[in-house]
């Protein structure tokens, strides 16, 4: 559901929410792939993508390259699986 506002524009960037809920999403999103729950891959896609959006326009924080490469090798496990 998260996913789709994000495609369809439903979630604006500049709404207060939209950080904490890409970080929820995605660090969701990431929890359940490690626990294996199959989750269909273009969604977390999208959810990722934008999560990384918001990390690289607050390139302040610490973790931003952690995160980054975590988000790369997540990307290329969901590539290799389809």
């Amino acid at each position: 559901m998260f996913a789709n506002g994000l495609q369809d524009g439903t979630f604006s960037r500049s709404s207060f929410e939209y950080e904490s809920i890409c970080r929820f999403s995605a660090h969701l999103c990431l929890f359940l792939q490690m626990i294996e729950v199959p989750i269909p891959p273009e969604p977390v896609k999208v959810i990722l993508e934008s999560y990384l959006a918001v990390l690289e326009a607050s390139s302040t924080s610490p973790i931003f390259f952690l995160s980054v490469s975590h988000f790369i090798r997540s990307f290329r496990m969901q590539a290799n699986a389809i």
